[in-house]
């Protein structure tokens, strides 16, 4: 990419969107899984306040909706499992990168160093002697992708405290990342813009409500058969159940 665009921050934009586009699918199918959540959204909730004080029973019933509707929750995990190493191997690779010494882009005079815009006199608890704009930047658009997909899922985490997490962990790592390496937080920026606008895209020319209702409507006219594992799983709630009963 560098050979093409002669520049490194152009390269990183080029090699952020290869990564996403090849990440797509992942992403459109976890999307649609969401989508799928929120059609059933409202018979999840009758189901937790109607067996609040049986968590078996109510594992169970949650269980059968998502079966009817062949929704897999796990499945939504997917395309954050394929980038983990993707970012991991980003994570290791600028702090040590060579060729990005002394290479400037945009406000930031060198990729492999942090990108200052505000030098304090005195060096700050947790945040240090300046201040980085694209840890910033990648900070603000962390927050702004976990609110647009919370607000697009059908995933609520009902526990305590556990709703504002997507929120908190940003905060967190804008200390973490203000020393980093300039170019790292710039890709990381970069992710997070592609990914709310490929999800945008997804939400616009991929999903379509008429035919999420229809497999909804066909998923339950043609379940599939039972798996072991979930036969297996069955068993044990129905176990769980009779000794709660005695």
């Amino acid at each position: 990419m560098h050979d093409i665009f002669n520049n490194w921050g152009l390269a990183l934009i080029a090699m952020t969107i290869m990564v996403r586009m090849v990440l797509l699918p992942f992403n459109v199918m976890s999307f649609r899984l969401a989508q799928a959540m929120q059609k059933i959204k409202p018979k999840m909730d009758k189901i937790r306040e109607q067996y609040k004080n049986d968590p078996v029973r109510m594992n169970k019933e949650t269980m059968a909706v998502m079966k009817e509707n062949n929704a897999n929750p796990v499945s939504g995990c997917l395309p954050m499992l394929l980038q983990l190493p993707i970012l991991m191997s980003m994570y290791l690779f600028f702090p040590n990168s060579i060729e990005l010494r002394q290479q400037s882009f945009l406000w930031a005079t060198d990729l492999s160093s942090y990108d200052s815009i505000y030098t304090f006199s005195t060096a700050l608890p947790l945040i240090g002697d300046h201040i980085s704009l694209f840890t910033i930047l990648m900070t603000i658009t962390s927050i702004a992708f976990a609110a647009y997909s919370q607000a697009n899922s059908g995933m609520q985490n009902t526990q305590p405290g556990m709703q504002y997490m997507p929120y908190i962990m940003p905060l967190f790592l804008m200390f973490m990342f203000n020393s980093f390496p300039a170019a790292l937080t710039y890709y990381y920026l970069l992710q997070n813009v592609i990914s709310i606008g490929q999800q945008a895209l997804i939400q616009k020319f991929f999903i379509k409500e008429d035919l999420v209702r229809a497999k909804i409507e066909h998923n339950k006219k043609n379940p599939k058969e039972k798996s072991k594992w979930q036969q297996k799983f069955e068993d044990i709630q129905k176990q769980q159940q009779e000794k709660n009963k005695k």
